[in-house]
């Protein structure tokens, strides 16, 4: 049975490659018939970098720049051919701050645009920018000023770009040296407009450290930002999906530079090769911290099921915890908290509660679908009779299973090795790889059948 892990991140405690883990590794300690290759998926949001790090081979790049309050930090991004990979929160974050810290009408973007313009200084043409994460509800005026941008109230005083400015700007300077022909793509994780109820600041601020009287302070001063960009710019954004993202970040790279906005997900599913590893599944696995009402918008594991159900293929999503009736594209949705603990417990444990959970969904699989269960048994049948000495039945059990299973070449490079016939173990072991790469236990005994031909018979590992 052929397994697609491809999960979000679990906020706060396992990154999206750690979650794809557990999942795996529930499985395969189950059993070897299920063939598990890992996709671990983005939006936009937390962790998109990492993963379009390695799903682009990307060279990656860490310079000194400044966090959300003006302090020195490393931050990174990556670069693959003119495309730079710029993963907002690294600079921008609020995971960089302490609680007692965050304050939206301090914060600013100003890191992000360092990483641009770093960036740009490499040569590149393209920005692929993720939003999510961010610590900042600045409409992105801090990223603008690093970029070389000016702002002036209508005295003509020059403005530093930070939140307090955007209800004072009353004209904007474009840098004298920016290149027009650069290519923005940003990645939104959330589909919210820049204000109004739905906004950034009304929604997001108090995540960010705003209380109520802070809330309608931000909002008027984006009101008035967003009306100057329309008034500069001659386009409509106030009501445009996806501008509130990262604290409206976004807003003056599409008023001013002419930058689209794209669902993150879709645009990360493109790039990562997600369509054919559907084609290939015969289920998937998902999941994210957690799966409420927010998660129907943009969110990754939601988007993926709606991409997995137009191949016909089912969905199961994992969570830290699930809100809501309705499972929407998700044919189930799992918890991986079964009982009530501490949000400090459950961050330190998610990686054994997610494993136990996927051993268990395993568990179901393999006792519920009888030709999976089969081939199971007929496995489990080679190994005992390997351990009685009889090679004549472990390998009448050995063909019961169809050849095209990666178990059915496993078993026969066991059985192979046991008899000592190297070479032949040899192609086995790695004929059950090219059909399942994540199998280890083949690895393994690869890597002993050449430590032994290395010492006993070297030429056989000559080509």
């Amino acid at each position: 049975m052929k397994i697609l892990v491809a999960p979000n991140s679990m906020k706060g405690s396992l990154n999206a490659f750690e979650f794809s883990k557990a999942i795996e590794n529930g499985f395969r300690k189950v059993s070897l018939v299920f063939n598990v290759r890992c996709l671990p998926i983005a939006d936009g949001g937390d962790f998109t970098g990492p993963i379009l790090y390695e799903a682009l081979n990307a060279k990656i790049y860490t310079e000194n720049v400044l966090d959300p309050l003006g302090r020195n930090i490393d931050a990174s991004f990556g670069i693959s051919g003119k495309k730079a990979i710029i993963e907002m929160a690294s600079a921008s974050g609020i995971r960089l701050l302490k609680s007692e810290e965050l304050n939206p009408e301090l914060a600013t973007t100003y890191g992000t645009g360092q990483l641009i313009n770093k960036a740009m200084e490499h040569g590149c043409s393209k920005i692929l920018l993720g939003l999510g994460g961010s610590a900042t509800v600045d409409g992105g005026i801090g990223m603008l000023d690093a970029i070389g941008f000016r702002f002036f109230d209508k005295a003509g005083t020059r403005l530093p770009g930070i939140p307090l400015s955007l209800g004072e700007v009353e004209r904007i300077e474009y840098p004298s040296d920016y290149n027009p022909k650069i290519e923005w793509v940003i990645l939104c994780d959330v589909n919210n407009p820049i204000t109004g109820e739905n906004g950034a600041s009304r929604i997001f601020g108090p995540q960010k450290g705003a209380d109520s009287d802070m809330v309608e302070r931000l909002e008027e001063r984006m009101y008035h930002w967003v009306g100057l960009l329309e008034k500069i710019s001659g386009r409509s954004i106030a009501n445009v999906e996806g501008m509130g993202a990262a604290g409206g970040i976004s807003s003056g790279l599409v008023a001013l530079l002419g930058a689209e906005l794209t669902p993150g997900a879709s645009a990360v599913f493109d790039l990562i090769g997600l369509d054919k590893q559907l084609e290939w599944a015969d289920l998937v696995v998902t999941g994210e911290g957690k799966i409420d009402l927010q998660s129907l918008s943009l969110k990754g594991p939601v988007a993926l099921a709606q991409r997995a159900k137009k191949k016909g293929k089912p969905v199961i999503a994992l969570s830290g915890s699930y809100e809501g009736g309705e499972y929407g594209d998700f044919d189930a949705v799992f918890t991986v908290v079964n009982g009530p603990v501490s949000l400090p417990h459950a961050i330190d444990c998610a990686y054994k509660m997610t494993f136990d959970t996927a051993v268990n969904i395993a568990g179901l699989l393999l006792k519920t679908n009888p030709i999976i269960f089969k081939i199971h048994e007929n496995f489990q049948a080679v190994k005992g009779y390997l351990d009685a000495g009889d090679f004549e039945k472990s390998q009448n059990s050995a063909e019961q299973m169809p050849e095209s299973q990666s178990l059915y070449w496993y078993a026969q490079g066991l059985i192979l090795q046991k008899r000592q016939q190297w070479g032949s173990a040899l192609n086995a072991f790695i004929r059950s790889l090219e059909i399942d790469p994540g199998l280890t236990q083949a690895v393994t005994n690869i890597s002993i059948i050449r430590e032994i031909l290395n010492f006993t018979n070297p030429a056989l590992l000559d080509p």
